[in-house]
């Protein structure tokens, strides 16, 4: 092995790095090779100090450094990245697995090899030396090439498309930011059930025909979500500011609504920017913080677990404690002018109170956008599992390279169309059950009404948060197919709790709810991650997951529209979805199973075969010659 590294290093020619200026070596007979590397004039190398400044920085002048230093930092790195390539190309060569092709001894027998500089229109490359043989001829004019390649990448990368450096201060941040928008987005959503029963009465109306407000709602949620394909065109920061402010002011006034139309089209505009802003947080997320996301996503999930908790109370104290579901049903109720406007103003005041979170939401999105714009990564994301699996020698580029080439178009297809149907079983099940908790609990026969059957909806929303609490530590040390199945094994027990108690148990019927509630915490983000896994999921593929998941919220509750006579049908309905979609979980899990499979006969191939290494690094290195456009 010292045999092999004394002739690298007298025959392979090495690309250093330099953080000082130095004078150029001395021509000798030596084969090594010197290659210092200038950029715009300028040698790649730490930020220098300021030369005797000793006037005070204020805060913009060190935020411009700051971003400097990262941006010079993150293109040495760069640089470094493909000289360290360059040095494993060429041991491979030096082992003799790398062979010439005949177009190449053809090009080695005039090399373009001399003393002085070549210019590469980022800087200058200077060469100096003689070159030993033809061999070396040959893997020399290969590593300058390949350098050149570097210099073009770097030169295209460093200019106005550049994308944005983000600080891990600035992820923090903008996380937190998002915690909070998808909080008020809770609020926003789980707000309306409770209040049903008083809605119903003020526009004089069944509760049948107020059910179908959840069906406008979801169905606009659904073709909402669908805005998530926009946010490749448009400023994905300034339309989720836009949606949350519109969603904060369709709040305020829905208590105020002369009929039930207008109470329509109030579900339309809400549910619209719901989906559009439901499908923009968890592909931000997922884009921050790439591969390594998973536990961000599960606390988007808790948050949200704190609004389908916060809803109910803000607005129990509210509610009107005389009339249950079914009175609204069996009885023909009408107010007085008085009582109705004495209503609208007592329910007005939690939907303020919403409304105006909602709102806090989106002037805050806006603060981070006007302290740091957000721009989204132009990099192509790599599955984590194909990323695991691959050899380390390979770059980023080079397995996302790979991954393009060996990735069957069926498997994709297959993970898409499974994973849509499971969401809409399982998503269009979990907004739908929340919807109508408190209309389910005031139809049993047991003692539960008005603020009773909100705090049972809270208990059950806390029982969610702190499930999705507990999933943030869990994504660490648990696969989330592991924690798929638990959340599908902890519905059915409450599933079948509540079949068998929920006509006569008032304590077990409380049981079964906070048990689904856990049930449901961490299901939905552990799916989103475990597909993220496997396929890139991109603003397209977000926003079909999430048009199926509100497919489901907007067909589920037409059956749901007798609830208040037949109880029973929500647990019917929660029965087969959480099956269907654990039945629909396990072929998908299989079908990745297989794939995972074939990916590992890849990397036994690679780690045979060192010459495909080298072919895959040619082929990416290839590509990076030309900028992107």
């Amino acid at each position: 092995m010292d045999k092999i590294n004394n002739e690298i290093g007298s025959t392979i020619p090495v690309v250093s790095m330099v953080d000082e200026i130095k004078p150029p070596p001395q021509s000798s007979t030596s084969s090594k090779i010197a290659i210092p590397l200038v950029i715009n004039g300028k040698e790649c190398s730490k930020m220098e100090q300021k030369n005797g400044s000793n006037s005070v920085e204020t805060d913009e002048e060190r935020r411009l450094r700051e971003e400097q230093e990262i941006a010079e930092r993150n293109e040495l790195s760069m640089i470094r990245m493909l000289v360290r390539h360059n040095q494993q190309i060429g041991i491979v060569g030096n082992m003799n697995i790398f062979k010439p092709s005949a177009e190449d001894e053809r090009k080695k027998q005039v090399p373009d090899i001399s003393s002085g500089s070549i210019s590469d229109g980022l800087g200058s490359i200077s060469v100096a030396g003689s070159i030993a043989s033809s061999d070396e001829a040959f893997f020399h004019q290969y590593q300058r090439e390949d350098l050149r390649r570097t210099v073009s990448m770097v030169s295209w990368g460093s200019g106005p498309a550049q994308t944005q450096v983000m600080t891990k201060r600035y992820k923090l941040i903008t996380s937190a930011v998002l915690w909070f928008c998808y909080y008020s987005l809770a609020l926003n959503d789980y707000i309306f059930g409770p209040t049903f029963n008083d809605l119903s009465l003020i526009l004089g109306v069944s509760f049948d025909r107020i059910a179908y407000f959840v069906v406008y709602r979801q169905l606009a949620y659904t073709f909402g979500s669908l805005g998530g394909i926009a946010f490749d065109y448009v400023n994905r920061q300034l339309f989720l500011i836009a949606l949350l402010l519109l969603s904060g002011a369709s709040l305020m006034v829905t208590p105020y609504v002369p009929d039930v139309g207008w109470l329509f089209l109030i579900a339309v505009v809400n549910g619209f920017a719901a989906g559009a802003c439901d499908v923009g947080f968890h592909v931000w997320i997922l884009e921050m913080f790439q591969n390594g996301g998973g536990p961000l996503l599960q606390a988007l999930h808790f948050s949200f677990g704190l609004g389908i908790a916060s809803a109910p109370l803000i607005s129990a104290q509210f509610l009107d404690e005389s009339e249950g579901c079914s009175a609204s049903v069996n009885d023909e109720i009408i107010l007085s002018d008085y009582e109705i406007q004495h209503r609208r103003q007592t329910l007005f005041i939690p939907y303020l109170i919403t409304g105006l979170i909602v709102s806090a939401g989106g002037i805050i999105l806006l603060g981070l956008y006007l302290y740091k714009s957000y721009i989204p990564p132009q990099e192509r994301k790599l599955p984590a599992s194909f990323d695991q699996q691959m050899p380390k020698q390979l770059t980023r580029s080079e397995k996302i390279e790979l991954w393009k080439r060996s990735l069957p178009s069926f498997y994709i297809i297959s993970i898409i169309i499974l994973g849509s149907v499971m969401l809409w079983s399982y998503y269009g099940l979990e907004v739908t059950f929340f919807q109508f908790l408190a209309q389910f609990s005031n139809a049993v026969p047991l003692p539960i009404h008005g603020s009773m059957s909100a705090n049972l909806e809270a208990a059950t929303g806390s029982a969610y948060a702190i499930g999705g609490l507990l999933a943030i530590w869990a994504s660490f040390q648990i696969h989330p197919e592991n924690m798929i199945y638990l959340n599908f094994i902890l519905m059915n027990i409450g599933n079948y709790i509540l079949l068998k108690c929920s006509e006569t148990s008032l304590p077990w019927f409380w049981v079964g709810n906070i048990v689904i509630g856990f049930g449901f915490s961490s299901c939905y983000a552990t799916a989103y991650t475990f597909l993220e896994h496997q396929i890139n999921v991109t603003n397209v593929i977000g926003s079909i997951f999430l048009f199926a998941g509100g497919a489901g919220t907007a067909i589920f509750p037409i059956l749901l529209a007798e609830i208040c006579s037949k109880p029973l049908y929500l647990i019917y309905l929660s029965i087969f979805c959480s099956n269907l979609a654990l039945l629909l979980f396990v072929v998908m899990h299989f079908i990745t199973k297989i794939r995972q499979r074939q990916v590992k006969l890849i990397q036994d191939r690679l780690m045979k075969n060192p010459a495909m290494l080298v072919k895959i690094k040619q082929r990416t290195l290839s590509q990076l010659s030309y900028a992107p456009q």
